[in-house]
């Protein structure tokens, strides 16, 4: 699975995996917990908002455009109507390996609200890099990366 190291933040954020492929949550589980991160899953976009709800801690959430019940973007649009407090300690990547473009007004509102996109299949160590990055733009309070 490559090099995994430890995320430099002293709190680090709670991981929200977000996919409704079962392997593809059970693989970026293992590897997150392996990077020493506590992880919740979600199978589409109401779960991933019953979390956010609920947990209280800084979390990354890696959600997936395409999914069944409430897909990614969707699922976007709920987030911003979500309480200020949940947003602000809720950093998200949007995983997709769908290449069509996005009409250019939901690109934009997209781009508005994530950190990053995460291109689908993903290389492990960047994406633990990349959310270590996420995790201490949430202890920050500024981005270090917007939309890529």
């Amino acid at each position: 699975m490559g090099a995994q190291s430890q995320p430099e933040q002293t709190v680090w954020p709670v991981i929200v995996i977000v996919d409704d492929d079962p392997g593809i949550r059970e693989s970026l589980s293992l590897l997150f917990e392996d990077a020493h991160y506590q992880v919740r899953e979600a199978r589409d976009g109401v779960e991933a908002l019953e979390i956010l709800h609920r947990e209280t801690s800084p979390c990354v959430m890696l959600l997936d455009r395409m999914m069944a019940c409430l897909d990614g973007v969707r699922t976007l649009h709920r987030f911003v109507d979500l309480p200020a407090d949940i947003q602000r300690r809720t950093s998200i990547l949007f995983m997709t390996a769908r290449s069509d473009p996005l009409d250019p007004t939901e690109k934009q509102f997209i781009q508005r609200v994530i950190y990053a996109t995460v291109p689908k299949p993903f290389d492990l160590d960047p994406l633990l890099a990349l959310v270590a990055q996420a995790g201490r733009h949430l202890m920050r309070g500024s981005p270090d990366v917007q939309g890529s």
